[in-house]
């Protein structure tokens, strides 16, 4: 194992001990206490995960000239700071803690390849967790960029270990998280590159609470809406450029398409594809909005229309995939002549993969719950087909999901996929497929360009 300042690369592969160099200087209050004597989560394991100096090479955030550039403030440095096993189960996602600074450019790659970065958030413990008195699963290691994860049904088992571009633990708060794993992308994308930032994970793991926040906003407020603000800003930091910000809401429910901002949310839409436009869906609604609360209240109208319903595993279950995107589109005058560039961001919040046996659904929940692991299981067939590399087809039309992701997922686009995880050992099986999900999908290879001049600009 080696180290530099900014890199950590991971050659091995055996089931041996981490060497004393590379281990997280974990202290005693961070480990459970049923685990300390045995030293189940001691030094980092590395049996699941192969090491590459790619996957490792966290770039520092570069901004345009004259642009807010983020924060700095509360920068920790590089000392390993676990998952806070002995802190209270209490404590919530948006509780303050000082930034882990995590440089997160998505990275290059051989001959204008990009690999799809991955960063994985977990949950505090929910009320339901606690009061069953649920003890942990999983050990954080921020410094390098580690979970391990220990099977509560095996007691002389080791952990497996899993590497990311960044983890994130319970303690972090909102904004710290999006500027540290989001906005290079959205950065990007003003620039005129397409970009995707998608959350996956089991019901009830916090994707939406990362992706959209509570209602009351503020503070707390998730990646959606904080891009919104960035795009903003941004624009106001360049009175040279003339810029046109327009939007679409929709959700995939039961394989039907559906405008969340249409007259009727309940119509069904129809996929196309055009070569200039790509795959797109035909009659959807757009809106041109021009600041920030013009964006957060069509976002609000169209969220107030997707379907939700309660289970037992989350009383506000999203029962369907939503995708808000927003195209950016500028015009810069270069030597007296009009330059068009475009940008598309996708947001996607994906409903949670779920079992029938925990979420106690019957009837529409069942069928939706069905519907849902079906286009999860596509797109994790999308995700094999892409990485395995052994043939040419990539089943991108088996699914609704995977047909509007597909410019995402090997593509024209950067994208940024967060593993939400639950804490719980009882979640064990279904946190730990969210890893093994998340571990395939960091070896894509997207083909991100710059679209400029675009013939379907409307700021013509």
């Amino acid at each position: 194992t080696k180290q530099s300042k900014h890199k950590t690369n991971v050659t091995t592969l055996t089931r041996y001990p981490t060497p004393p160099l590379a281990r997280a200087p974990t202290t005693a209050g961070a480990v459970p206490l049923a685990c300390r004597e045995s030293g189940r989560f001691g030094p980092a394991n590395r049996s699941e995960y192969a090491g590459s100096n790619e996957r490792h090479g966290k770039l520092h955030g570069r901004h345009r000239r004259g642009r807010r550039s983020r924060s700095k403030s509360g920068v920790e440095g590089h000392q390993a700071r676990d998952c806070g096993f002995d802190r209270s189960p209490q404590q919530l996602m948006s509780h303050a803690h000082p930034p882990h600074h995590h440089p997160t450019n998505i990275k290059r790659c051989d001959q204008g390849k990009e690999a799809v970065m991955v960063v994985v958030r977990m949950r505090p413990f929910n009320k339901k967790e606690k009061s069953e008195g649920r003890g942990p699963c999983i050990q954080i290691h921020k410094s390098l960029g580690q979970c391990q994860i220990l099977n509560p049904g095996k007691e002389d088992a080791p952990p497996k270990s899993f590497t990311f571009d960044a983890v994130f633990d319970m303690d972090t708060v909102q904004k710290n998280f999006y500027e540290e794993s989001c906005y290079d992308l959205v950065d990007n994308v003003i620039e005129g590159f397409n970009g995707t930032i998608f959350a996956y994970g089991q019901t009830g793991c916090g994707k939406t609470w990362t992706m959209q926040g509570p209602p009351e906003g503020g503070e707390l407020r998730g990646v959606i809406p904080n891009s919104f603000e960035q795009i903003f800003e941004n624009i106001k930091a360049d009175p040279e450029t003339e810029y046109l910000i327009r939007c679409s809401y929709l959700e995939i429910y039961n394989e039907e398409i559906r405008d969340l901002l249409g007259d009727d949310t309940k119509a069904k839409l129809d996929l196309k594809e055009d070569p200039d436009k790509g795959v797109h869906v035909k009659g959807l609604t757009d809106k041109v909005v021009g600041d920030v609360k013009g964006i957060n209240d069509v976002m609000d109208a169209g969220f107030s229309n997707r379907t939700v319903g309660a289970t037992l595993m989350n009383e506000g279950s999203s029962r369907s995939h939503a995708i808000f995107t927003v195209i950016v589109e500028a015009n810069s005058v270069v030597n007296g002549k009009d330059h068009f560039r475009k940008g598309k961001l996708n947001l996607v919040d994906l409903a949670g993969s779920e079992r029938q046996s925990k979420t106690g659904a019957t009837g529409d929940r069942l069928k939706e719950g069905a519907k849902i692991n079906l286009s999860l299981s596509a797109l994790g067939n999308v995700i094999t087909a892409l990485v395995d590399g052994k043939g040419k087809h990539i089943p991108y039309r088996d699914s609704k999901l995977t047909r509007l992701l597909q410019d995402s997922l090997g593509g024209n686009t950067k994208t940024l996929m967060i593993a939400a995880i639950s804490p719980a050992d009882y979640n064990y099986e279904e946190t730990l497929s969210t890893l093994r999900y998340a571990n395939r999908a960091k070896n894509i290879k997207n083909k991100p360009k710059i679209n400029e001049d675009p013939k379907d600009a409307m700021l013509r």
